[in-house]
């Protein structure tokens, strides 16, 4: 069931030296041991019945009774749990149960060994992992779990432990049920005849339910939810380092994680400490995540793609899904990393200096230049918004709101964000900072119509607003309008030529488009502005891939992981790219 890890330790204590080499159930010989804990031991066996000998694992679990009834007791319980196990086993990714035996009034649970590594260790401390692993990691566990609650039963212990990447086809396989557990604790316990008294499962994963001994179906979603946090953040659950809001005691993570608000919001539902506010089931969870997956523009036209792009891939695909252009995929989680990135910098940049209206002293701006032919796409933008002067103390309360709303968008709370840009509306109706804050809140909640709106309100006050009109452009990117967003994206740039952000998702609309050779051309302008977003890089590479420039490509995904040491998706499209070239 589990994997060999090295568990051979130098000094092991007497009872488990003795069970080396045994034989139970005249057929299972202890191999090594795996690995124990209050509940029992585990080991690694062969069964010598069977041709090849082939490998399984040994579960010892010792009650500590030795009186007849009692023992009688823990036999009809641990009978009566073993039968869950059995019915279990009938899914592809969850152990199969061989045997259940006593013997010399110990407990034996015989299940399938599966040759794999565990998710702890695709989980580096410190080092996030991608969006999509993430996805991958929650849809592949989530389907495993939905097959689990229909048999009425609550695992109890999900963790990254508890998942293996089972070598044969990389499917994520669920081990160690609580159940393995109760069995323990109601045998060690049988002489009480009460039910469970301890909590079961790992400190850092469980909810408030569970530790006060209560699980829930709800409580296997939260377990979960703190993987995906602990994979996108690099911080680990198991050391206390998920630090909580003190205001309302959830978990405290969106800062820390380039991750798409969608998902972040989804993943925030399944770890609400409130149960009745959570998931309940995991065909919710499920549904939401298709429904989040289905509206990313990236996956609608990797589907609908006739081109032919280069084979480049940033993960490794399932193999009973539909098979995707992954050049294009590598793409999408590029340009969502860079997004968020580029808006978490000017949320920054806002929340260090916030401006009054009134103060028009910004970068010198070339209006010189005439507007593309493609501007007739933008809608005009009435007469500005008359001036009006604020005393000192209404600008100072314009100014707080507007810090505040900053500080809202950088912890992820879009919601509260809002209202402190409407409170500083209140008090100046026409502030295009304000504005622009409930633009991008807007669009992190997805309300892209409401974001366009908020961002012509901002164009309605300063029509030179270049931010307002790069930050329209997103959402126009987002609803599919792309000829539109790169028309704003050219009015932001014809007012501030030097504008990396809107250079850059100019180029990743213009790869969307399969216009290599133009998205090219804006990555490298961009690049000479600023030099040193390891995200641009990779989605220059990914050009230079679609354009069959495979030696260019290596050099540019390279240099993005030279800045970004860590970098997966760069060094996976690293790797594929030097296939394309015959390395």
């Amino acid at each position: 069931m589990f994997q060999s890890k090295s568990s051979q330790q130098e000094t092991l204590p007497l009872g488990i030296q003795l069970m080396l080499g045994k034989l139970l159930g005249g057929r299972y010989k202890i191999i090594s041991h795996l690995g124990g804990g209050g509940y029992g031991q585990t080991y690694l066996a062969e069964d010598i019945h069977l041709p090849n000998n082939p490998r399984c694992v040994v579960k010892q679990l010792k009650p500590q009774i030795t009186d007849a009834w009692n023992l009688q007791t823990a036999s009809r319980l641990f009978n009566t749990e073993a039968e869950v196990l059995y019915k279990l086993g009938n899914h592809s990714q969850i152990p199969r149960l061989f045997a259940h035996f006593e013997e010399n009034k110990e407990f034996y649970l015989v299940q399938e060994f599966i040759d794999g590594t565990d998710l702890s260790q695709e989980l580096t401390p410190g080092q996030p992992i991608s969006e999509s692993q993430v996805f991958e990691i929650l849809q592949q566990t989530l389907e495993v779990l939905d097959f689990v609650h229909q048999q009425r039963v609550i695992h109890r212990d999900i963790n990254p432990r508890n998942l293996i990447r089972r070598k044969q086809d990389r499917k994520l396989v669920l081990i160690d049920f609580g159940a393995v557990k109760q069995i323990s604790t109601r045998v060690f316990n049988a002489q009480t005849q009460g039910g469970e008294t301890v909590a079961i499962g790992t400190a850092g994963y469980m909810p408030t339910e569970q530790v006060n001994g209560h699980p829930r179906f709800c409580s296997d979603i939260y377990a979960l939810g703190v993987i995906a946090v602990q994979a996108l953040t690099g911080l680990d659950p198991a050391r206390n380092q998920l630090p909580r809001d003190p205001k309302t005691g959830e978990i405290y993570w969106r800062n820390r994680a380039v991750v798409n608000p969608g998902l972040a919001n989804i993943i925030d539902r399944m770890i609400l400490s409130n149960f009745q506010k959570r998931y309940q089931s995991t065909n919710e969870v499920i549904h939401d995540l298709n429904n989040w997956k289905s509206s990313q523009a990236t996956l609608n036209l990797i589907n609908n793609n006739n081109a032919a792009p280069s084979e480049i891939s940033p993960l490794p695909r399932s193999k009973n899904k539909k098979s995707l252009q992954p050049i294009q995929l590598g793409l999408g989680l590029a340009v969502i990393s860079i997004i968020l990135l580029l808006f978490k910098i000017f949320i920054s940049q806002q929340s260090q200096a916030v401006k009054t209206s009134n103060d028009t002293a910004k970068t010198t701006l070339n209006k010189s230049s005439a507007i593309d032919s493609k501007q007739a796409l933008i809608p005009p933008v009435t007469s500005p918004i008359p001036e009006f002067r604020l005393s000192r103390s209404k600008a100072n309360r314009v100014a707080r709101f507007i810090k505040q709303g900053d500080r809202m968008i950088e912890s992820g709370q879009y919601q509260e964000a809002l209202t402190a840009y409407n409170n500083a509306l209140a008090i100046k109706a026409a502030y295009e900072e304000a504005y622009w804050g409930r633009c991008y809140a807007f669009a992190n909640l997805q309300r892209y119509q409401e974001a366009i709106e908020a961002c012509n309100k901002a164009l309605q006050t300063n029509p030179d607003y270049y931010k307002a009109w790069w930050s329209k452009g997103n959402a126009l990117d987002a609803l599919k309008r792309y000829n539109e967003a790169l028309a704003h994206y050219d009015q932001a740039l014809k007012i501030k030529p030097d504008f990396a952000e809107a250079l850059i998702n100019k180029g990743a609309t213009l790869t969307f488009l399969q216009r290599y050779e133009e998205a090219l051309a804006s990555y490298d302008q961009a690049l000479k502005i600023k030099p040193d977003l390891p995200e641009t890089w990779n989605n220059r590479g990914i050009a230079l891939t679609n354009l069959k420039r495979y030696p260019e490509a290596i050099a540019s995904f390279e240099k993005a992981i030279k800045i970004k040491p860590n970098y997966q998706l760069a060094l996976e499209n690293r790797k594929q790219a030097q296939q394309q070239l015959g390395k």
